[in-house]
């Protein structure tokens, strides 16, 4: 498993057992996202700073260092999209990584912080993260969440409760059939069914 040192920002490799306490970011794919690939040779190639997904990453380890986490993981840059083997082993293997995490932080980029409140979470309620398959399964996996809104360099854990209550959501016998509707009665989130073996 690769980490990023959240201090040096530099991707590490770990084995399985001796892998450290982490923290790891549901986020959902944006433009300028940075690969394993230019994440790596960043130093060579400025430019690959200057992309959004960049930014990301930065404020990611930010977060994570000032929360006494000195490992993180991304998908984005921790897994080589080139390799198809190493992609089907990260599809296999991600329940377990959000599982294993010490943390999880959830990046809400379509979220702003605001003065008031009721806005900010009138804004996680529309959020396009609760539509994406995978990030319901980030959240199942999860144990500690926080919220890492929009643009701003702060946790907002009020922001997380939707995240939280989608997880007591669940029911007695570990399966999930959830719909979120908006006050439309529009729904926001399909139904996704999680194997009971997974939970």
């Amino acid at each position: 498993m690769r980490l990023v040192n959240t201090k040096t920002l530099e991707v590490h490799e770990f084995l399985p057992a001796y892998i450290p306490p982490y923290a790891i970011l549901s986020h959902r794919w944006q433009e300028e996202e940075v690969s394993f690939k230019q994440y790596t040779k960043r130093h060579k190639y400025p430019e690959v700073q200057q992309l959004k997904g960049f930014a990301k990453i930065e404020q990611f380890c930010r977060i994570a260092r000032e929360r006494q986490m000195e490992w993180a993981w991304i998908d984005t840059c921790c897994i080589d999209s080139r390799s198809s083997a190493e992609i089907s082993e990260a599809i296999n293997s991600m329940w377990q990584w959000y599982s294993d995490a010490a943390e999880c932080y959830i990046y809400l980029c379509d979220v702003h912080m605001q003065d008031d409140v009721s806005d900010v979470l009138a804004q996680v309620d529309r959020s396009e993260w609760f539509t994406r398959g995978w990030t319901l399964q980030e959240l199942l996996a999860s144990e500690h969440l926080w919220d890492v809104s929009g643009q701003k360099s702060r946790l907002l854990l009020e922001g997380a409760k939707r995240a939280i209550s989608l997880k007591e959501d669940l029911d007695a016998n570990g399966s999930l059939v959830y719909l979120a509707k908006d006050q439309r009665g529009k729904i926001d989130l399909c139904e996704f069914y999680i194997e009971q073996d997974y939970l």
